[in-house]
């Protein structure tokens, strides 16, 4: 009998830690929220070439610890849109300090903002604007499909897959490579 009682509770337990995880399909891809941002974004089939850009100049570690950052995370088709200027200037390059600036465009970590929903955070405001890792800012407005942003260059994009919790913090898929104002 006791017995018994241990293993339901053993059942209970995973069954009530399962049910506390979030699960989101994003693409072709599934995202757990037990699982760090890169984990993710490693195992996701359209954040390939946002990966490899962050793992060329190591910027794959900070987003493997704990706390809260959220990652506005461009798809591969995203990287492909880019302009040829721009391919040249970031993808292409040699340059490291290049690829470290534009992808630290792609990552908040104040503390006011990083690993928040931004449903949550534009429930009481029609905008927001972050401020990136890489000293770039970024605008959220709530648009009738959900939310646009815009870049330091001006350029607007959409967020198809918004606040998708992770352990470490959140996701924001979005359309578009982000780019500095320069």
């Amino acid at each position: 009998m006791r017995k018994a009682l241990a293993t339901a509770f053993v059942l209970l337990a995973g069954l009530a830690s399962a049910q506390a995880e979030e699960i989101r399909f994003v693409g072709k891809s599934v995202m757990f929220s037990n699982y760090v941002i890169i984990r993710s974004l490693l195992d996701s089939r359209d954040h390939k070439t946002f990966v490899r850009a962050a793992r060329s100049v190591d910027l794959d570690q900070p987003l493997l610890k704990p706390g809260l950052i959220t990652v506005f995370a461009p798809t591969d088709a995203a990287f492909a849109d880019l302009s040829p200027k721009w391919k040249t200037k970031i993808i292409d390059s040699p340059r490291r300090e290049a690829v470290a600036k534009l992808l630290a465009c792609h990552i908040v970590a104040d503390p006011r903002f990083a690993g928040r929903k931004i449903a949550d955070l534009l429930k009481t405001t029609e905008s927001l604007t972050f401020p990136t890792l890489g000293g770039c800012s970024l605008t959220v407005s709530r648009t009738p499909g959900g939310f646009a942003l815009v870049d330091g260059a001006g350029r607007s994009s959409v967020i198809p897959h918004a606040d998708i919790v992770q352990s470490n913090g959140m996701i924001q898929i979005v359309d578009a490579v982000l780019l500095p104002s320069s």
